[in-house]
């Protein structure tokens, strides 16, 4: 990744540990992984279609009862977030 987007490799460290706290991007067991990997966490994943999301959704949900996958740990919001302003900056890898 760092060397895509031209960064250094501290840099994406650092950009990824809070995405890790929240679950949103999982590491695997240190004993599965080859050097630093990480992998979307399959609720915040994009899918082909909406049945292959479906099919992912209903997996991943029972996995996280089994506590085979944590669940996400994303802000409960008391108030409406505020609206961007402008365009979002949307652009694919």
């Amino acid at each position: 990744m760092a060397a895509e987007y031209g960064v250094t490799p501290q840099a994406v460290s650092g950009l990824m540990a809070p995405l890790c706290a929240l679950n949103i991007v999982l590491r695997p067991r240190s004993e599965e992984r080859n050097g630093n990997s990480y992998r979307l966490h399959p609720l915040a994943a994009k899918y082909e279609t909406p049945e292959a999301m479906e099919a992912a959704f209903r997996d991943t949900l029972a996995r996280i009862q089994a506590g085979d996958l944590p669940n996400l740990k994303l802000p409960t919001y008391h108030q409406t977030p505020p609206a961007p302003t402008g365009r979002p900056k949307l652009q694919v890898a």
